[in-house]
């Protein structure tokens, strides 16, 4: 029974992360042609049953949504875009440390765009991130410090995070910057392939920058 719990809750988040990942590509692909042709693509990737479990259940969908808001604040410049974003950034981290550290940054660099745009108040803006961040994470806190179950929360935390490190280095996987640079110039290095979303990371960080 508990296993079914537990498979439902992945199924699920994949269905809501795929949803998200096809909003978030209507707000940024700007031909629908290439965003029409990315939909069965993405669909074919994530949801069959055989890996819908590697997607971690709602963490990426979290990490994504805070994603979808703040691209929505780089078009709308409304302020409460950036708070959302920053809750569901929070509740990201709340599941899993290194996805809700991802969407923080995601954050920030969307600020540092507007600083480009001469946007909003990039003071209340920065408040309003920080803010939706703590109004997530800070009732967690609590709970667990409540329930005695703080301390064992960041001794998780800080496994996962050391035992991330000590497994890719372990494989082989380049962890410090000019391995990184090497392997990604490199396309016949076996560890090739965990480099390449550096690649759409620079992409999309150019598409920001020009946005």
């Amino acid at each position: 029974e508990n296993v079914e719990v537990l498979s439902t809750y992945f199924y699920v988040g994949t269905v809501l992360t795929l949803l998200i990942c096809v909003l978030l590509g209507k707000e940024i692909f700007q031909s629908r042609l290439f965003y029409y042709l990315a939909i069965p693509v993405l669909v074919v990737r994530t949801f069959p049953r055989v890996a819908f479990t590697c997607w971690g259940g709602f963490r990426y969908y979290f990490g994504l949504l805070s994603v979808w808001a703040f691209t929505r604040f780089l078009k709308s410049e409304r302020i409460e875009y950036i708070f959302f974003g920053g809750v569901c950034a929070g509740i990201a981290a709340s599941i899993s440390i290194e996805i809700g550290v991802c969407s923080m940054v995601s954050g920030i660099f969307t600020l540092w765009a507007m600083i480009r745009k001469r946007g909003p108040n990039l003071k209340l803006s920065f408040m309003a991130l920080g803010a939706g961040f703590l109004a997530a994470v800070l009732p967690v806190i609590v709970f667990l410090y409540m329930n005695s179950a703080l301390a064992q929360y960041f001794e998780a935390i800080g496994a996962v995070v050391l035992g991330w490190g000590q497994m890719n280095a372990m494989q082989g996987v380049p962890c410090l910057p000019h391995e990184f640079i090497m392997v990604m110039l490199n396309p016949g290095q076996e560890h090739f392939k965990h480099i390449t979303p550096a690649y759409l990371y620079i992409f999309l960080g150019y598409y920001f920058y020009r946005f």
